[in-house]
């Protein structure tokens, strides 16, 4: 298959799911259930060292609720990607790599065509919830969100997120039960267990949220990949400015793989001025970490294989963002990474154009810069062209 057949083929797929989200968007006020979602086509450039990837990927998402009662919610949400490029002919493990980070239950499809392109489908929620006044249960493959802070979460046992996958909003999802009751306005108790074949990957852990002098504050508890954990965070201001923080720390059982005791805490401040302006300042702290991590430990970071208790390779990490409403259809930021032991470092600078109502058009960049040999290098550019319709 030619260069000029994967884009025809890339461009008939992304009309089909348009078309979709055509019928999707005919709402009927009286059914008692729900359809949206988006189709994105995003084209990405990367330079590694001197040789250079080019890809094309179209992202679809359709978001399914069904209401059979007042008191039960099911839900299915699917993603479809269709990757055409470089790294699809070259890796010869891409599909293998995509099918590895579906929780439990593999339920993901793929049709490759001999390095041409590769067609994957995901399952990434599936549950049943059950509400009855202050209790919640839910069953299925869901997102148990336990994390506070906006890029590193040290609370998030069940599903940590990569900061660098910046085109999966919707972020990761478990195989889990997930049970809360809420004691008031702002308190809550909930517990949530993951499935697994053994304690290596089984997470199970209580939760209690509650709110004291304006402030919420949560403590945690259980159980995470063979460690017992402890943990908790907090949310509230300093005058105008957001301030937020939450740590935990894992203790390995006797018969753990890992021995080692970790301790992973995060604390960030936030202000947004009335010209729109807004500053994010955030750091981490992983007592694990190294101040020189290798070039394996990064790679498995940039590439998103993270959780609560690695979430970063380096000792210390200190996150600068910020982002600004030029128009009121363009905005636009930057964001940054360093890692004040290693002088490495990551910029991120993106823009956003709202084009129609339900169509966007956003540019990003992920630049990667370490000391080689004592000089202050690129490792890794990458930039990406998005182009987003919502249904």
């Amino acid at each position: 298959m030619n260069a000029r057949t994967s884009v025809i083929n890339s461009t008939l797929f992304f009309c089909g799911l348009l078309a979709v989200g055509q019928l999707a968007g005919q709402n009927d006020k009286d059914r008692n259930w729900s359809l949206n979602g988006y189709v994105k086509n995003m084209t990405s450039h990367t330079l590694i060292s001197d040789s250079s990837l080019t890809d094309n990927l179209v992202h679809n998402r359709l978001n399914f609720k069904w209401y059979p009662s007042d008191h039960v919610k099911v839900v299915a949400e699917m993603r479809n990607r269709l990757f055409i490029g470089d790294q699809v002919r070259f890796n010869p493990f891409f599909t293998q790599l995509l099918k590895g980070a579906n929780d439990y239950f593999d339920w993901t499809y793929s049709v490759e065509n001999n390095g041409n392109f590769v067609l994957h489908f995901m399952l990434d929620r599936a549950y049943l919830q059950y509400s009855l006044e202050k209790l919640e249960i839910k069953l299925g493959r869901q997102r148990v969100n336990w994390g506070i802070n906006t890029v590193w979460n040290p609370n998030d046992l069940f599903n940590a997120f990569s900061y660098f996958d910046f085109d999966y909003e919707e972020r990761p999802g478990s195989d889990a039960i997930s049970i809360r009751y809420y004691t008031g306005v702002a308190s809550s108790i909930e517990v949530a267990g993951k499935m697994a074949d053994d304690l290596t990957n089984f997470t199970g852990a209580g939760l209690w949220r509650f709110n004291l002098n304006n402030y919420d504050y949560q403590i945690l508890g259980g159980l995470s990949n063979n460690n017992l954990v402890v943990g908790g965070g907090w949310a509230g201001n300093i005058l105008k400015a957001g301030f937020k923080g939450e740590g935990s720390y894992f203790l390995p059982l006797s018969n753990a793989l890992d021995k080692s005791e970790v301790l992973v805490a995060s604390v960030s401040m936030d202000y947004s001025f009335k010209n729109s302006l807004y500053i994010n300042v955030s750091g981490l702290y992983s007592s694990n970490g190294s101040v020189s991590p290798n070039f394996i430990e990064q790679a498995l970071y940039y590439s998103g294989n993270i959780s609560a208790k690695y979430l970063s390779p380096y000792r210390w990490s200190v996150f600068l963002q910020s982002g600004y409403q030029f128009h009121p259809l363009v905005n636009g930021g930057l964001a940054l990474i360093t890692y004040p032991a290693s002088g490495d470092a990551f910029i991120g600078p993106y823009v956003g154009v709202s084009v129609l109502q339900n169509l966007d058009l956003d540019a990003f960049a992920q630049v990667l810069f370490s000391q080689i040999n004592g000089t202050y290098q690129t490792t890794t550019q990458a930039y990406y062209l998005r182009l987003k319709y919502s249904f």
